[in-house]
């Protein structure tokens, strides 16, 4: 069993960038493709809540936690809270 990967993880990034600028990969490369609907998505609104990014891509909350941690570590999107609200938005 294995832990699902959390968005504040200074190690999963340092690795994660690491990894990706061995591998010669930038911006969506290497990514699987509901990692770039995800982003597409976001880059798309330019802002949005993880209740409208789940409205638009239809997956388990779980699911989407698991990617957007992904997708932090590898510094293509970040949150910031605006208000009460907490938005997604590219890095």
């Amino acid at each position: 069993l294995t832990n699902p990967p959390k968005a504040c993880d200074p190690m999963a990034v340092a690795s994660a960038l690491s990894v990706r600028k061995q591998l010669g990969q930038s911006g969506t490369s290497g990514l699987t493709e509901l990692q770039k609907q995800i982003y597409r998505v976001i880059e798309e609104k330019g802002k949005i809540t993880r209740e409208e990014l789940l409205a638009a891509i239809k997956i388990k909350p779980e699911e989407l936690e698991q990617q957007l941690a992904i997708l932090r570590h590898c510094e293509l999107i970040r949150a910031f809270k605006e208000g009460d609200k907490t938005y997604l938005t590219k890095w």
